[in-house]
Order: structure tokens, then C-alpha cells, then sequence
């Protein structure tokens, strides 16, 4: 057998091939090598390619072809590099940082509050500053900017929000039901809420419901400090990012002890009432009720003797009528009272709507609350309408809460 050995020499180890091009394009043509292994090597020619926003004259163009449209030069943002990019989210650690120096009006204070040295804080906040692009507060004194005080109400619902999420998924981890904290006043305590909690048991009884009957005035400290997540009642103040809705159309009556000379009366007007004195209970308990009422009383342009009593509260008014005088009182409590106390039309509608307040954004629970709120409303005929024949609800805006969902 014989054994043949090609030897090639050096000249034949690398080799250049090359495609014709036309003759306009030779002038940008350069080599680019491409390994074919074994220590070949292919040089293959390129035609560099102009940018888009090049501008061939007509004799270049090939035949047929049509010039690229111009691209419009990217302008900078007017915030330059500071511009915080879009869709990145802020550390809440940061959000609750700018809370404290919001809350306690100073740097060293927050710092204190947060169990932290000033130096890092105040790099923490110039750095979101600088992210932003805009100033979050004022130095020296400390306050917050318009942009700051923008920053701040937003950050309370997102770490407010988070709170609860935490809250829900360790619920939820342990096996336990979803709750639900109510806070109502004594004027929907007799019908709404015993009906509400029904309608609860019924549709949802996976959901708890922690509720508490209370004045005004608790019910707007339990609101400050974060214990409520539903409210019901009539000029109860909310805070800002609260979502309200009417629950029940309401007008005012006047309320006299069974005996009184006007008890007996269909109607009566402010004018029948002169020389009586209005009961009432002190304005510290509901302030913003108190305050609906006495100018429920003034549009009438009448004046009355105002008596305040020892013992406020509706399952007292036995006691306070039990001489003279008159209150004004929502017309659904009428068939509540006790046998002692007559409730007479009044001869003009003032309102006193009964409301329905949750806080945003809301959980699934409370969203099912506020909708088993709305349909009972509707099928109970609350809201002014009569109720469905057939089940369901009747149409309307209260079908519907904005229950950010």
C-alpha cells in the first residue's frame, strides 16, 4: 500500500476571494476576515452602510427605490439625567423617610424617630431628590415643597397600602379569615348596619367583620390613627383619599314626646315650633353633624333656645323630651323609637344623607363589603328607587362604586 503526502506550501494557507461589486460601491468596500478553520481564513468584502438619516442624491438611488424619511433628532429631557426612569419604583423604606421629615418637621427629629443617624437620611432624600429631578423640602426651615407635598399624600396610601398587604398575606399564611374594620354611628345602628352584617354573614362569610358603634368625634380619631378601613354614618369627615357614596336618602323630622301639643300633627313647620326648646347633644361629640343641624334650623330664619343633655344618645330621648322641647332627627329613625316619642313630618326636605366611606386603595374584602352595601341599598329602596321585583339590584350609579378595582 502506498502512502501519499501532500505538502502545500505557505502561499495557499491563507487565500482572498472577493465578489465583484458594482463599480460606484468600490470606494467603501474593505475586507473582513472569516475564519473557515484548519487556518483558513475567507476575506469577504462589505459595502458600509450611510445612516437612515442620510440623504442619497437620485442618480445613487437603485432603480425603483424610494429615499428614507429624515428621523427626527431626540430632544433631552428637560430634567436631563435627573429624570427618574419610567416604570422604576421607589424603595418604601425612602417613602417612609420622607413621611418622618414630613411629620416631625426636621431632619434630626425624623432621624430620631426612625432610629437612624441625620447624615444617612439626609443622603437617602437628596438622592430621590436628584432621581425626581425636583426638591421634595425646603432647608432650614424644613417644610415641604408643593412637589413635597404632592410626594407625601401619595406615599402615605402606597405604605399605607403595603402595611395592609403584609397584614392580609400573614392572615392569610395563618389560616385566617379576611377582616374587615367598620366604624358606624349610633343614627344607622337601628336598620343599615344590623342588615349590612346580614347581607355579610350570607354572601361573604369568609370575611370577618370587626365593627364599632361610636360618636363622630372617636370615629375620626380612629380614622387618624389608621384603625378603620370602612365608614358609615352622616357628616362624618374622611380623609382625603377616602371614596364616599350615599347609602340612604334621608330627610329631617322633628321629634317631640308623645304628649306634646304638636304630636298629633301631619306636618309641622319651624314657625309651630316657637317658644320650644331644642334639645340637643353637645357639639364635641359629632362637630360636623352638630354643625349640619343648627344650619338646618337657621335656613328657617328661626331662632330657639338651645338645651344641651346630661345624657346624649338616642336611647335616651325618652328622658330629654319628657317635658318640653323638640329634635331633629333622620326620618328612618321614626319607627325605631321607643312608643314614647312621636316623630312629625317637617314641612320642608333637609337632608341627611347616611354615607358609606372606605379608604383607598381597597382590599377584596373591603371592596365586598362596599358592594353587598350598595345592592342591599338598592333592594331596600334606600336610594330612592323601588326595589326589584325580581331580585337583584335596581340600576344606577350605586350598583357601581369606585372600588378601585
Amino acid at each position: 500500500m502506498w502512502r501519499i503526502r501532500l505538502t502545500l506550501p505557505s502561499s495557499f494557507q491563507r487565500i482572498s476571494l472577493s465578489r465583484r461589486l458594482p463599480e460606484r460601491n468600490n470606494d467603501s468596500l474593505e475586507a473582513e476576515p472569516i475564519s473557515l478553520g484548519d487556518g483558513f481564513k475567507l476575506h469577504r468584502r462589505r459595502l458600509d452602510v450611510p445612516p437612515r438619516t442620510a440623504r442619497c442624491s437620485p442618480a445613487d438611488r437603485p432603480p425603483g427605490s424610494t429615499s428614507l424619511p429624515e428621523q427626527p433628532r431626540r430632544q433631552p429631557h428637560p430634567l436631563g439625567s435627573a429624570r427618574y426612569p419610567s416604570g422604576m419604583s421607589i424603595d418604601l423604606r425612602v417613602m417612609r423617610y420622607v413621611i418622618a421629615v414630613a411629620d416631625t418637621g426636621s431632619f434630626e427629629a425624623a432621624a430620631e424617630r426612625l432610629h437612624m443617624t441625620q447624615p444617612p437620611l439626609s443622603r437617602q432624600i437628596r438622592d430621590l431628590e436628584r432621581q425626581l429631578g425636583v426638591k421634595l423640602f425646603e432647608r432650614r426651615p424644613t417644610r415641604p415643597t408643593e412637589a413635597g407635598r404632592m410626594f407625601v399624600a401619595s406615599a402615605r396610601e402606597v405604605v399605607a397600602a403595603a402595611d395592609r398587604t403584609v397584614e392580609s398575606t400573614r392572615r392569610a399564611g395563618r389560616g385566617e379569615a379576611a377582616v374587615v374594620r367598620v366604624g358606624y354611628t349610633a343614627t344607622a345602628a337601628f336598620e343599615e348596619m344590623p342588615k349590612l352584617f346580614a347581607a355579610m354573614r350570607d354572601e361573604h362569610p369568609e370575611i370577618q367583620i370587626h365593627a364599632r358603634e361610636e360618636w363622630d368625634a372617636d370615629i375620626t380619631s380612629a380614622l387618624d390613627a389608621g384603625e378603620l378601613d370602612v365608614v358609615v354614618g352622616r357628616y362624618v369627615p374622611t380623609p382625603p383619599n377616602w371614596l364616599r357614596l350615599t347609602l340612604r336618602h334621608d330627610r329631617f323630622t322633628v321629634a317631640v314626646e308623645a304628649n306634646h301639643r304638636l304630636a298629633r300633627n301631619r306636618i309641622v313647620s319651624f314657625r309651630d315650633l316657637r317658644g320650644e326648646k331644642m334639645r340637643f347633644f353637645p357639639r364635641k361629640f359629632a362637630p360636623h353633624y352638630y354643625d349640619a343641624v343648627l344650619a338646618a334650623v337657621g335656613s328657617a330664619s328661626e331662632t330657639f333656645e338651645l338645651w344641651e343633655n346630661p345624657l346624649p344618645g338616642l336611647r335616651n330621648l325618652s328622658f330629654h323630651l319628657q317635658n318640653d322641647g323638640f329634635m331633629l332627627l333622620p326620618r328612618s329613625l321614626s319607627s325605631h323609637l321607643p312608643s314614647t316619642i312621636a316623630c312629625v313630618q317637617l314641612d320642608r326636605d333637609l337632608p341627611v344623607n347616611l354615607e358609606i366611606a372606605w379608604q383607598q386603595p381597597a382590599d377584596p374584602a373591603v371592596r365586598a363589603l362596599v358592594r353587598t352595601a350598595c345592592q342591599l341599598a338598592a333592594a331596600e329602596g334606600w336610594t330612592g328607587r323601588p326595589p326589584p321585583r325580581h331580585g337583584g339590584t335596581s340600576s344606577g350609579s350605586i350598583q357601581n362604586p369606585r372600588t378601585n378595582e
